[in-house]
């Protein structure tokens, strides 16, 4: 509320807005705060997640390889890998029932021999898998094997086993020009001499991307590789992923993707009817496809807009044995990756805004119980302005020094209302006894004083002459006795200028 001055402000509403700004000022600065502090603590905990999850799989796949390469290794040195016969592994089918049944992420055993006959067996985990090579629906396995005539023609032969390893049925043998001395991890075996991975890449027959293991039998020529798909990953970046919106994925350096949340979207099929594995720009995703245009490939975190809204992440570059580098790529809306931080500084905003409102009127009642006698005194200043005198001070506050304000001003009060009574009085005396009797009284009511004595000054003389005393309630008129109880000297020197 203003004063009748409009630049001025009444002392309760300047205290009160005063204690009320600090209250939303520091409430505010609080808020932020915790809010920043919060917001560096995620953000921290995002990329030591995108490091986790980069770990886990690196992790992951070794742990595959280490335990399919020995599998690998432990048929290259039974005795299928002692001969040159494709029928050697048909007759040994309950030593590759065995290697698939320990390990859920072979999808396939297969040996490439010299002279180019082939075979290959693979489990039936899914229906897509049934449905892909028609198996009846008691087959447990597919066994390919792959013979060259004597007239040098290439026919494949497909037959299906139940869980007992008993042929339940078989396809008529066709033509083929599938030959594995030609295939990547046929020649890749042969040239490293020892045990070794290919890079990952899209399996003909089941559409999954996956990788191929291969080692060198002791017979020379003989390849025993297995086939792994990455869907376990996959199962692993969904239980990863850490908001609705977030994107997680693995990718080769020529952008082909390798792991992705939702399985169904790395394989695309071309109008002419063939399969390859997905970009990032095809994954469906707008904000994967907007930054596939410009990614550098390289472990650093993100920070863009996209879509009028922030977003976080990271790139990170995993190396995994056998020579080959991906990179894990993860973004998250900031709204969502922060939604802790902003939810906790919304919660400081509305602690704020309720002591706010319920310190209004405490800060109120307590500026108006400091304001209210400082005004009441301001007030009694005027009535003494106007020579009135009607009424005493009777203002009290808690503040010492506004109540020590109004015990002087009481007492200035009294003191003027009583000169002003005195000079009344003796405007109108004549005997000059009686003037300084009354002077005497009167001044030492006034001073509160003990006692009071009047001096005349005598201007011949130059010096001031007790000459009325009073003490308690006794006037004292005789200049000895005023002399003795004052222990006044009778002359002052250079007092009173002449």
């Amino acid at each position: 509320m203003k004063a009748k001055n409009n630049s001025t402000y009444t002392l309760h509403f300047t205290t009160s807005s005063l204690f009320i700004t600090l209250i939303i000022v520091f409430g505010g600065i609080l808020s932020w705060q915790n809010y920043k502090k919060t917001s560096e603590i995620l953000i921290e905990s995002g990329d030591q997640v995108f490091d986790q999850i980069n770990t886990e799989i690196t992790l992951e796949l070794g742990s595959i390889r280490k335990s399919v390469m020995q599998t690998v290794s432990f048929i290259a040195h039974s005795s299928v890998g002692q001969t040159n016969s494709v029928l050697a592994p048909t007759q040994s089918l309950n030593l590759f029932s065995i290697a698939l049944a320990n390990d859920s992420n072979l999808s396939a055993i297969q040996i490439g021999y010299p002279n180019g006959d082939f075979f290959i067996i693979r489990p039936i985990y899914s229906e897509h898998t049934r449905q892909t090579f028609k198996a009846p629906d008691a087959a447990n396995y597919i066994v390919d094997t792959i013979n060259i005539d004597e007239q040098g023609k290439r026919s494949l032969l497909r037959l299906f086993y139940n869980a007992r390893l008993q042929e339940i049925s078989r396809n008529t043998a066709i033509q083929t020009a599938y030959d594995p001395r030609e295939r990547p991890w046929y020649k890749q075996a042969l040239e490293s001499k020892q045990a070794t991975t290919t890079s990952p890449y899209l399996f003909h027959f089941s559409h999954k991307v996956g990788l191929t293991l291969t080692t060198q039998a002791p017979y020379q020529g003989l390849v025993v590789a297995a086939d792994v798909t990455l869907d376990q990953l996959s199962n692993t970046l969904q239980h990863r992923s850490t908001t609705p919106g977030s994107e997680i994925v693995v990718f080769q350096k020529n952008a082909d993707v390798l792991i992705y949340t939702d399985n169904s979207r790395l394989i695309i099929k071309a109008s002419d009817g063939s399969f390859k594995m997905a970009k990032l720009s095809e994954l469906g995703s707008d904000v994967l496809d907007f930054l596939s245009i410009d990614l550098q490939l390289e472990s650093k975190s993100l920070n863009f807009k996209f879509n009028e809204q922030s977003w976080l992440g990271a790139i990170r570059e995993m190396h995994i044995p056998g020579g080959h580098s991906f990179f894990v790529l993860m973004v998250s809306p900031e709204k969502e990756l922060l939604s802790s931080a902003i939810k906790i500084r919304d919660q400081s905003l509305l602690m704020t805004a309720i002591i706010i409102l319920l310190t209004i009127p405490i800060v109120w009642l307590f500026a108006r119980k400091v304001s209210s006698p400082l005004r009441r005194l301001a007030n009694e200043a005027e009535l003494i302005s106007n020579f009135d005198f009607s009424s005493p001070v009777k203002t009290h506050s808690m503040i010492a020094e506004v109540d020590a304000l109004s015990t002087a001003m009481n007492m200035m009060k009294s003191t003027i209302s009583q000169f002003l009574s005195l000079i009344h009085s003796l405007a109108g005396e004549q005997n000059l006894d009686t003037l300084l009797q009354r002077i005497t009284q009167q001044t030492m009511q006034i001073s509160e004083a003990d006692g009071a004595v009047t001096y005349l000054y005598k201007e011949k003389e130059n010096i001031l002459e007790p000459s009325f005393m009073h003490i308690g309630d006794e006037d004292i008129k005789s200049l000895k006795e005023i002399n003795r109880r004052a222990m006044l000297p009778h002359e002052i020197p250079g007092l009173l200028s002449p």
